[in-house]
């Protein structure tokens, strides 16, 4: 469980499990470059909306650190709750994608 002893701004990996999104920022697959904010800061998302659906590749954080590129087959429309750091274009087959944060 998450501590609750957070400086602003700064969270802990069990908190992106925990608690409802606050931001939505739409998200451009790429192979490199990781999810960014509308200030271009780097973010993890909690989870993403899929407005189409397909498939979805990218970096997963889990509680432990950056888990490696996973993919996700035959997502449905709705919400995945997986916290991505990157969504991948290669391999990524759906379309709409939010990341929710």
């Amino acid at each position: 469980m998450a501590s609750g002893n957070h400086t602003q701004g700064t969270k802990d990996r069990a908190d992106l499990a925990y608690g409802p999104g606050h931001s939505a920022i739409a998200v451009t697959p790429h192979d490199t470059n990781p999810l960014v904010d509308v200030n271009g800061e780097t973010i993890t998302a909690r989870a993403i909306y899929v407005g189409v659906s397909g498939n979805i590749t990218g970096k997963v954080m889990t509680p432990h650190g950056t888990a490696g590129t996973v993919a996700f087959l035959s997502v449905p429309i709705g919400i995945l709750n997986v916290a991505f750091e990157e969504i991948h274009s290669t391999g990524t087959t759906a379309t709409d994608i939010v990341a929710l944060l």
